[in-house]
C-alpha cells in the first residue's frame, strides 16, 4: 500500500526519500514474517489521533468517520431533548 500511494501515475516515486522508504521496506519484509512489524521497524511506532501515511494534520475521524461511541453519545443526546419535548407537550395537553 505504501508504495502505490507514494508513486505518481508515471511510476516515479513522488520523492527519494519515499523510494527509499519503500526500498527499505521491502527488504524488511522480505527479512521478517510480519508486514506489521517490518512497518514499525521502518517507520517507528504509531501515534496516538494520527493516520499514519496521510500526511499531518489528518486525523482517524475525518478518514473512517467518528467511532460508534460518539454517535451513540449524540444520539443519546438527541433521545433525551426528543423526550423533554414530549413531555412538554404532554402537560399542555
Amino acid at each position: 500500500m505504501y508504495e502505490v500511494s507514494h508513486k505518481k501515475r508515471n511510476g516515479a516515486y513522488v520523492n527519494d526519500e519515499a523510494r527509499k522508504k519503500n526500498e527499505e521496506l521491502q527488504k524488511e519484509i522480505r527479512a521478517s514474517n510480519s508486514v506489521n512489524q517490518s512497518f514499525v521497524k521502518v517507520f517507528g511506532k504509531e501515534h496516538n489521533g494520527y493516520v499514519r501515511g496521510v500526511g499531518l494534520g489528518v486525523t482517524p475521524s475525518q478518514i473512517f468517520g467518528h467511532s460508534s461511541r460518539h454517535s451513540t453519545s449524540v444520539a443519546d443526546a438527541q433521545i433525551a431533548k426528543m423526550q423533554s419535548e414530549i413531555d412538554a407537550l404532554t402537560t399542555q395537553v
